[in-house]
């Protein structure tokens, strides 16, 4: 997990609420409290998911730099997936993916998005790949925002990872900076609050 820098809005304060890191409960939730006494439960690969999205989405609108892959992952499809596949390649090369037909059925990945590096596993890239020709994913106008989806989905921190406080506290503040804090690309909460007052009423302190 690779994060940098505090995260602000245009008024340069952060989305959300200041928060003291209190750890991370089963490697996939981070908690958090605020200077109220509100608690937070953050969902780690949800956070992350909605910090790389809005990288991805900058990236591809502001930056057309491609990662080029240490070795090229070869692509064997069916008929279907390769016409699939080849209908969409000017698309995919403009998202950071340079895909090259090499025979009937088999392509070779030459590069990808900046954010998911050179070292990527080829079975993650194909995972990817697989994901992005899926039925309904390239049809409509909304094709570029779900292969930026899927690839922030794909490189966010996976649930079941350990984060150091330092880790979590940089993801926070992150996520402060994002569009949308609360919610990741598909729509899903990146985080609960449970109030002060609410707690005191679960233990009867009203």
């Amino acid at each position: 997990l690779s994060l940098t820098g505090r995260q602000t809005d245009a008024s340069g304060a952060s989305k959300i609420p200041e928060v003291a890191i209190i750890g991370q409960v089963g490697s996939l939730y981070i908690i958090a409290a605020t200077p109220g006494g509100d608690l937070l439960v953050i969902d780690q690969h949800a956070a992350h998911e909605r910090v790389l999205y809005e990288q991805v989405r900058t990236r591809s609108e502001r930056d057309r730099t491609l990662q080029e892959l240490i070795e090229p992952v070869v692509l064997s499809l069916s008929p279907g997936e390769s016409e699939t596949l080849s209908g969409s390649l000017p698309l995919l090369e403009s998202e950071g993916f340079l895909i090259d037909p090499f025979g009937p059925g088999t392509f070779l990945v030459r590069t990808v998005p900046v954010l998911l590096g050179q070292n990527i596993e080829p079975g993650e890239v194909r995972d990817i790949i697989a994901g992005i020709i899926s039925p309904g994913i390239l049809k409509g106008a909304d094709s570029r925002e779900q292969i930026r989806r899927i690839v922030a989905c794909r490189g966010a921190i996976k649930a079941g990872a350990d984060c150091t406080l330092d880790q979590c506290r940089q993801l926070l503040e992150q996520l402060g900076r994002t569009e949308n804090p609360y919610t990741c690309p598909h729509g899903r909460p990146t985080m609960v609050v449970f109030p002060k007052q609410k707690l005191d009423d679960l233990f009867r302190r009203g």
